[in-house]
């Protein structure tokens, strides 16, 4: 999503669906917006803790959206940290990634059972 891309007030009242009341009130104090966040949730890279979802805008991410048209430098060091069922609990703008552990999730080998496969 570009910075000069219209994004319409159904995708931002969707967002609010999300949104807790801390994470409202820091995306207030710290003047990041609507826009901003679902720039980070639809192109920011995924890390995982224990039990929250982090995603993120770094460099890596700017670069690789100015490839395919989308301008993320506004975006750029902007962290939004969810819980695993999806509530976004709080949003900051921090540009050292240092302490972020890119981590896929573990994975999971789902098997047929003999009835199945059948």
């Amino acid at each position: 999503m570009s910075t000069n891309e219209i994004v319409s007030i159904d995708e931002f009242r969707g967002l609010d669906k999300i949104l807790t009341r801390h994470a409202r009130m820091r995306m207030n104090q710290r003047g990041l917006t609507h826009r901003a966040v679902q720039a980070v949730l639809d192109h920011g890279e995924i890390s995982y803790s224990r039990k929250a979802i982090i995603y993120s805008i770094g460099r890596k991410e700017v670069t690789s959206g100015k490839r395919f048209g989308v301008d993320l430098s506004d975006y750029e060091g902007i962290q939004v940290t969810c819980s695993r069922d999806g509530q976004i609990l709080t949003v900051y703008r921090n540009r050292d990634f240092r302490r972020l552990r890119r981590r896929r999730l573990p994975f999971v080998c789902i098997r047929n059972t003999p009835d199945e496969a059948a």
